[in-house]
């Protein structure tokens, strides 16, 4: 569901369109902190937002350590 705002009241709506993506994820071997992960999303509503589990809100996050990662693609 998306939420707008405008004039300090909030309207709330469907999306213009289902939000469908795919992910490459390359590993961080031996525990470095060199992992990366980037989201392609298609279909949906552009432009797209992200907001990831580290606070990070690019398309790309990198120098990750092992572990982890979940992201809100909007």
């Amino acid at each position: 569901m998306q939420s707008l705002c405008c004039c300090g009241y909030r309207v709330v709506g469907q999306p213009a369109a289902a939000l469908n993506d795919s992910v490459r994820v390359t590993n961080s071997p031996c525990g470095l902190n060199n992992g990366s992960i980037i989201v392609f999303p298609y279909s949906g509503t552009a432009p797209y937002t992200y907001l990831w589990s580290n606070a990070q809100t690019t398309q790309t996050i990198s120098n990750l350590a092992p572990g982890s990662y979940t992201g809100n693609n909007c």
